[in-house]
């Protein structure tokens, strides 16, 4: 196929990584295809004139320098984690609304958050269930009673940053969202 992107994986079932159950992707993808053999050298796909052509912004959404900052608060849907976090206000940023897997079958909705202005109210990290995927780039963490999907915590340029649902946000009118589209489909 011309012009096709194909990622390539090889997971090796005897090589299981510690604390994880089953096998385990320990070989980067490898991009084939017209893109990389235009650019033998180029390791990351995020890099490819593919992504660079796209209309996505680049993420974490920044916050205006003049932003009011405010206190939102949310859970899970049985309440055994509470949290807060400091925002500017929901309807006036943007949310990104990704297209990629894990988001469309997570539902997520998110907003960006550092790390140091996201606290549990109730529970704690250890009362999240983590899943990981592919390069691991983020923890998606949900309650481990009820499933509700908090929000992934990141690595590589969202280290140090929370991504909130804002699906879990309390009295969230989604109608009245700025969605900002996200194309990680594509990357």
């Amino acid at each position: 196929m011309s012009g096709a992107l194909v990622l390539q994986t090889q997971i090796p079932f005897d090589e299981p990584l510690s604390g994880l159950i089953g096998p385990v992707m320990t070989k980067w993808p490898v991009m084939t295809g017209p893109d990389f053999l235009a650019n033998p050298q180029q390791d990351d796909p995020l890099e490819t004139e593919m992504y660079k052509e796209t209309k996505t912004p680049k993420l974490p959404v920044p916050w205006p320098e003049d932003a009011e900052i405010k206190v939102h608060t949310g859970g899970c849907h049985c309440k055994k984690i509470r949290h807060e976090f400091e925002h500017p206000d929901i309807y006036k940023m943007p949310v990104v609304n990704c297209n990629c897997s894990i988001c469309e079958d997570r539902g997520y909705l998110m907003v960006y958050t550092p790390e140091t202005k996201f606290r549990f109210t109730t529970g704690s990290e250890a009362d999240l269930t983590k899943y990981e995927f592919a390069t691991r780039s983020a923890s998606h963490r949900f309650c481990s009673a009820c499933g509700t999907s908090i929000g992934p915590s990141g690595k590589g340029i969202f280290e140090g940053v929370v991504m909130v649902n804002a699906r879990t946000i309390d009295g969230i009118d989604l109608t009245r969202l700025e969605l900002q589209k996200n194309d990680g489909r594509s990357y």
